[in-house]
């Protein structure tokens, strides 16, 4: 079994790749086991509770680059607090096929700087608002300038109790920008793909979002396509069964 040194971890948060200031991420995975222990019992009894997701984004701020207006977007977000953030999480390195986790978050905080003599810091809490589903990574964060298919991933089939979800992070770009996703049977793409899901167009600049598509879909490949007017477009896509 491969183990993974934390040397390059994509982390994105609405239309801002992160990565780049950070260094530090973490998810929080929890279930809440509730006691209902009674007289006679010998040990502690407990229930299935909820499940929960949380974590934070951590590294320095650049005053000349786009961490600070990132954090001014979190900022805003923050205190409005009625919007869920779209956040996806790879690795290694945000490669194609490349485990990814993908879920919507409120923001839990923000901290901002630090000790005089020290590199400022920042750090991103956030709180899950709904599952957050492991998947793969179908489309890295590259500059497409023409309409292209992407290549299959066999990320698996969804049962009729299981979800697909998806993310797609939009970092920047000129004209517009259509993005679907595709099953197929096999990794053959020779007409008999469904699209399973369409985003929303994009007409240029940041822009991020989460859909989903309920189950059967007994398709196990996966891909995206996309048709660009001018570009080119900068673009993350990450698809998951729950």
């Amino acid at each position: 079994m491969a183990k993974y040194v934390m040397k390059d971890i994509e982390a994105y948060v609405n239309g801002i790749k992160v990565s780049s200031e950070a260094n530090q991420v973490g998810l929080d995975l929890t279930a809440n086991t509730p006691e209902c222990t009674t007289f006679g019992d010998s040990y502690k009894q407990r229930l299935g509770g909820m499940l929960d997701g949380s974590g934070n984004i951590a590294g320095f701020l650049d005053f000349a680059d786009e961490s600070l207006a990132t954090i001014e977007q979190l900022r805003v977000a923050l205190e409005a607090n009625d919007t869920d953030h779209v956040i996806t999480l790879s690795a290694p390195d945000g490669a194609l096929a490349g485990v990814a986790y993908l879920f919507k978050a409120k923001s839990g905080g923000i901290v901002l700087f630090g000790q005089l003599d020290e590199a400022a810091p920042f750090e991103f809490k956030f709180d899950g608002t709904g599952i957050v589903t492991r998947g793969q990574v179908l489309y890295p964060d590259t500059a497409t300038a023409s309409s292209a298919d992407g290549t299959g991933v066999q990320v698996g089939a969804a049962s009729a109790t299981e979800t697909v979800n998806a993310t797609l992070h939009v970092l920047s770009g000129t004209g517009t920008l259509d993005v679907i996703i595709e099953s197929d049977a096999t990794n053959a793409w020779i007409g008999a793909e469904t699209t399973r899901i369409t985003f929303a167009q994009n007409t240029g600049g940041a822009d991020h979002e989460y859909a989903s598509v309920a189950g059967p879909v007994t398709d196990p490949w996966w891909r995206i396509s996309s048709t660009i007017v001018t570009g080119p477009f900068t673009f993350f896509v990450a698809l998951g069964v729950a």
